[in-house]
C-alpha cells in the first residue's frame, strides 16, 4: 500500500473519491489495516512491540515521504494502540514489574517517537497527552500493589514536572504540558478522595496521610506562586486556571484541618488560620484575597464554637482535650482577630478572578456594614456558647458580663449601636434575674447574682460618664 501511495496509480479510487483525495483516503486505509492487525494481537504479549514497529515505520514514512493522509492514519494507529493496551492492562491487574514494562515500555517509546517525528502541532500535542497518560498509568500499575498511597504522590510530582516542562517548551507543546499538569492534580484529588483519606498508615509516628496532605498543599502553593515565561503566562489556559490555585490551596488546608485535627481543637485552628491570613496580607502584602478568606475562616471558627463545641463532649480528662477549655482559647483568638481586623480588614477594593466576582461584591457589603458581619456573629456565638456550656444558675451573671464587655467596646470604637446592644442585653439579664433566678437559685447565689449585676451596672455608668464625649 505504501508503494501504491508513491506511484501515479489508483484510477478507480480516483474516480470514487474525487480529484486530489485518493491518496489521503489511502492513508486512512493504511491506518485501518494496521489497527485491524493490532486487534488480532490484543490478547498477546507482543501487541505493544508490534505497535511500536508498525507505528514507528509509519511515522518514519510520514516524515520522509510525507504522503497525504498517512500522518492522520498513523496518528489513529498510535491512539488505537494505546487505548487497546490500556484496557488490557487495567483488566488484567495486578502486574509484576517485568511483564508490565514489556507492555508499557513500547507505548512510551512510540509516544516519544511520535513527538520527535511529526511536523503537525496537533499530532505532537496528542503524543504529549499519550506520553503523560502512559507515565501516570505505569506508576499506578507498578506501585498500587505495593501501596495505594504511592500513585497519588507520584502524580503530584508529575504535575510539577509538567509545569517545569511547560515553561521550557514551545507554545503549543507548553499548552499540552500545562493541561497534563492539571490532569495530574485532578487525578491526585480523586486518589485522595477515594483512597488516601481512608488510609490509617503511619510513617514512624506521623500519619502518612498527613505527610501527603502537607505535600499536596505545598504543590498547590508552588503552582500558585510560580512565575513562568511571558509566552506561557500569556496563554488562555494559564489565565483561566492559575488565579484559582490560591483557592485550591486554601481548600486543601481546610480539608486537612477537618481530617487531621481533633474536633475539640478545630475552633482554635480555624481562628489561627484566620489570624495568619490577615497577618500575611498586612506584613508581606502577598495577596489581598487573603483578607476575605481570613474572614471566612473567622466565621467558621465562630460557628464551630457556637454550634459544635457548645454540645460536644470528649472522654479525655486532659485539659487540652476538653472542648470548653479549647473553645475559650479560640474565643480569645477571635477577640484578637476582631481587634486586628478593625484597621486591617479592608475588603472594599479586593479584586477576584473571573468566576469569583460575587466575593468582590460581598466584600463591599461587608465593608459597608462591618459590625453586622464581624462583631455581631461573635456576640451571638459567645452568648450561645455560655448558654450551653455553663450552669444555669450563673448564666445571668455571665451574660451581664458579656453585655459589659460590649459596652466597653462601644466606648473604645465609638460605636453607639454597641452601647444600645449592651443596654438591651443588660435589660434582658435583669428580667431573667427577677423572673427566673429569684425562683430557681438559692439565697446565697441569688445575692451573688444581684451584687455582680449591680457592680457591672455601676461600672457601665462610670464608663459612660467618663467617656461621654465618645458617644456624641
Amino acid at each position: 500500500v505504501l508503494l501504491y501511495l508513491t506511484r501515479d496509480h489508483g484510477e478507480k479510487l480516483y474516480a470514487i473519491v474525487g480529484p486530489g483525495r485518493q491518496q489521503e483516503a489511502m492513508g486512512w486505509v493504511v491506518g485501518m489495516i494496521v489497527v485491524a492487525g493490532l486487534l488480532n494481537l490484543m490478547d498477546g504479549d507482543w501487541m505493544e512491540s508490534v505497535a511500536l514497529l508498525s507505528g514507528g515505520g509509519l511515522l518514519l514514512a510520514s516524515r520522509i515521504m510525507s504522503p497525504p493522509g498517512l500522518p492522520t492514519g498513523t496518528t489513529a494507529v498510535v491512539i488505537a494502540a494505546h487505548v487497546m493496551s490500556w484496557s488490557t492492562l487495567l483488566l488484567h491487574m495486578p502486574w509484576e514489574a517485568v511483564p508490565l514494562l514489556q507492555h508499557i515500555g513500547p507505548l512510551i517509546m512510540l509516544a516519544v517517537l511520535m513527538i520527535l517525528a511529526v511536523r503537525s502541532d496537533v499530532q505532537r500535542q496528542v503524543a504529549i497527552y499519550l506520553l503523560g497518560l502512559d507515565a501516570a498509568l505505569a506508576v499506578y500499575l507498578i506501585f498500587e500493589p505495593v501501596s495505594s498511597l504511592i500513585p497519588g504522590v507520584a502524580w503530584l510530582l508529575f504535575s510539577l514536572t509538567a509545569l517545569e516542562l511547560a515553561n521550557r517548551l514551545e507554545r503549543s507543546s507548553a499548552t499540552s504540558a500545562l493541561l497534563l499538569g492539571y490532569a495530574y492534580l485532578i487525578a491526585f484529588a480523586g486518589a485522595y478522595a477515594l483512597v488516601i483519606i481512608q488510609s490509617p498508615a503511619y510513617l514512624v509516628i506521623v500519619r502518612s496521610r498527613l505527610l501527603i496532605e502537607l505535600f499536596g498543599i505545598g504543590v498547590l502553593l508552588y503552582w500558585w506562586a510560580y512565575h513562568p515565561r511571558p509566552m506561557v503566562s500569556a496563554q488562555a489556559v494559564w489565565h483561566r486556571v492559575h488565579p484559582f490555585f490560591l483557592e485550591f490551596g486554601l481548600i486543601a488546608i481546610a480539608v486537612t484541618n477537618v481530617v487531621e485535627v481533633p474536633a475539640q481543637w478545630r475552633p482554635l485552628t480555624w481562628a489561627l488560620l484566620s489570624l495568619t491570613l490577615l497577618g500575611m496580607t498586612t506584613a508581606w502584602r502577598i495577596d489581598e484575597r487573603f483578607r476575605m478568606y481570613s474572614l471566612i475562616f473567622y466565621w467558621v471558627s465562630v460557628a464551630n464554637v457556637a454550634v459544635v463545641m457548645s454540645v460536644y463532649e470528649s472522654p479525655s480528662q486532659r485539659w487540652y482535650d476538653r472542648p470548653d477549655v479549647m473553645s475559650l482559647f479560640a474565643v480569645v483568638l477571635q477577640i484578637v482577630y476582631i481587634a486586628a481586623s478593625h484597621t486591617r480588614l479592608a475588603l472594599a477594593d479586593i479584586s477576584f478572578p473571573k468566576g469569583l466576582s460575587a466575593l468582590g461584591i460581598f466584600g463591599k457589603r461587608v465593608a459597608a456594614s462591618r459590625n453586622l458581619w464581624v462583631y455581631y456573629p461573635f456576640f451571638a456565638a459567645l452568648a450561645l456558647f455560655l448558654f450551653w456550656r455553663f450552669d444555669r444558675s450563673v448564666l445571668t451573671l455571665l451574660w451581664a458580663t458579656e453585655a459589659f464587655v460590649v459596652f466597653v467596646l462601644s466606648a473604645l470604637l465609638r460605636e453607639n449601636q454597641f452601647r444600645y446592644i449592651a443596654l438591651t442585653g443588660l435589660g434582658a439579664c435583669l428580667i431573667r434575674l427577677v423572673l427566673i433566678d429569684m425562683v430557681e437559685t438559692n439565697l446565697g447565689l441569688r445575692g451573688l447574682m444581684f451584687v455582680g449585676v449591680g457592680l457591672l451596672m455601676l461600672g457601665m455608668n462610670a464608663i459612660y460618664n467618663r467617656y461621654r464625649a465618645r458617644y456624641q
